[in-house]
């Protein structure tokens, strides 16, 4: 009796651990969907337009080159290609993980943990173009929504597929 006592205190310590899991997952997804959706139709729909919501983002877009759009119309087209992707991807970021698809979450999480590799790679060039083009709140939003889509979707965060 005991042992069975034990084993069902430690079937539900596991079951608050996952549901935690599960809620900080759905709520980092959500905020940095809130934080990157605006940037993305800014990118589509006036691309080269700088928005306050993280700090240095017109040395950003300076340094990147989408500054001066007008002047190279192949950097709108960049911007708005971006934008779109961006936006499909950070959309199907939520769309997995309040569906609970998690082979979808996995995907994007290591996507999204690629993505925040890249930009760390190569924060020391956008450093040296301009020190307020500090990429560090985007590649720990990345890098923590990745990390939290794979590792959620593997401890059990989405759903099961049930067996026939």
């Amino acid at each position: 009796a005991l042992r069975a006592e034990s084993g069902a205190k430690a079937a539900e310590g596991c079951r608050r651990v996952m549901t935690a899991l599960e809620s900080a997952t759905k709520l980092v997804v959500l905020a940095v969907g809130i934080a990157v959706l605006p940037h993305c139709v800014r990118d589509i729909a006036a691309p080269g337009t700088p928005l306050p919501l993280f700090p240095g983002d017109a040395a950003y877009l300076d340094c990147a080159g989408f500054s001066g759009i007008g002047r190279v119309p192949t950097q709108r087209y960049l911007s708005q290609a971006l934008g779109v992707m961006m936006l499909s991807i950070q959309l199907a970021c939520m769309c997995s993980t309040f569906q609970g698809e998690r082979s979808t979450m996995q995907i994007l999480g290591l996507g999204a943990i690629g993505l925040a590799y890249v930009m760390l790679s190569n924060q020391e060039a956008w450093l040296a173009c301009s020190p307020e083009a500090d990429g560090s709140p985007i590649i720990a939003m990345l890098g923590i929504e990745g990390l939290l889509l794979v590792v959620g979707s593997v401890i059990g965060a989405g759903k099961k597929k049930k067996a026939d």
